[in-house]
Order: structure tokens, then sequence, then C-alpha cells
């Protein structure tokens, strides 16, 4: 999955040491979680970069391990190829190429969600989820057709566009046109974590 194009964006990502101060005042993530009036799973998913806490909660936290914001947090500026343009996305999948649509999971008046923006960029950071994600997708198929011949699974799916959930932790999901349902279709689902599920697209619609 490389970025395609030889244009640069410019962003800023908020990064932070919480786990260091953590550890060194002897805290566990539960522990750090009820000095902050929040759950493990935040906190875990703050330290992985995954969330990115409000102003308050940074602030709760900050005060839990009795450091300054600026000491916890801090904002990294970066550089990366453009590889999303005009929401679409070049993938290779399974050693072929698709451009793909990217539809987002908001109301009409919405604008896109940075969450959403980093569950797509976390995706194509992890090109192992795919490999992984082709044997479940031909298990699935299976229970159809009880044969799959060797490298041929797009004779029953056809990648269609990329879809993001509009949740905590947003899922990215590839939509395909499927051999056997025609009209739900199916869908590829990976969570950040890069679990995988296949199904029919209702799971996620």
């Amino acid at each position: 999955m490389s970025p395609k194009g030889k244009k640069y964006r410019e962003y800023a990502e908020m990064k932070n040491d919480i786990k260091k101060f953590r550890l060194e005042k002897g805290l566990t993530q539960i522990e750090l979680a009820m000095r902050s009036d929040t759950t493990q799973n935040t906190i875990s998913a703050i330290e992985t970069g995954l969330y990115s806490p409000t102003a308050y909660l940074a602030g709760l936290i900050c005060i839990a391990l009795d450091r300054k914001f600026e000491e916890v947090f801090h904002f990294e500026f970066k550089k990366e190829w453009e590889y999303i343009k005009n929401n679409k996305i070049v993938l290779n999948i399974w050693n072929r190429d698709f451009t793909l649509e990217i539809k987002y999971d908001c109301y009409s008046n919405e604008n896109v969600t940075n969450k959403q923006l980093k569950a797509i960029k976390n995706f194509t950071e992890h090109p192992e989820w795919l490999r992984e994600a082709k044997t479940i997708a031909e298990n699935y198929c299976k229970k159809f057709d009880g044969i799959i011949k060797k490298g041929n699974v797009f004779s029953y799916i056809k990648p269609d566009y990329m879809f993001v959930t509009r949740e905590e932790y947003p899922r990215v999901a590839i939509m395909c046109n499927y051999k056997y349902d025609t009209e739900h279709g199916l869908a590829i689902i990976f969570t950040q974590e890069g679990k995988v599920a296949v199904g029919n697209q209702d799971i996620i619609l």
C-alpha cells in the first residue's frame, strides 16, 4: 500500500510521554484512568496515539502525573506523500492495484473528523492486515463455494470503495461487490488494532 504521487502534505500530530511519566510514578493504566476520571481503554488509546484527548482530559492526566502540559504533550510537524486525492486512494490489494473512492460516515452538514482521517492513515501503514484478510475473505467465500481456485479470489469479490465509520475509534472497510450476494455485497472490516472481520455490508453500514 505504498503512497503514490509526488506531492507532500504537512500536518501536526500530537505526541505524548504519558507512559514514561506513568511508569515513573508506578501507576498502572487503570490507576491513572481512575485519577483522571476516564477509562483504562482511553488511557491505552492515548498512549499509543490512537486517540487525542480533549483539553480537559489532558489537563486531568497532567495533574494526575504531577507534570506540566508541555512536559507530557507535544506536537510533531510532519510531511508525507499525498496518497489520498479527491477522496480517492490507491491500494495494492493482493497484488492488484485499485483506485477506490473513500466514503466517510458523516451527516450532510458535518466535516470528516480527524479520527476518521487517522483511521485511514493507520490502515495504510499496516499492509500485513490485508495479507491476513485475504485468507479470511477466501474462507468466507468457501461457505458458498467449497472450492476457490488458487489466486482467483477476484472471481468472487471486487473491491468497490472504502468506508470509514463514525465512531470513537473508527473502523475502515473495503466494500466489495460479491458474486453470491449482489444485493448486500461484502465488507472486509479493519479495527484500529488490526482485527479483521468479513461479512455482508449490513454489519458496518
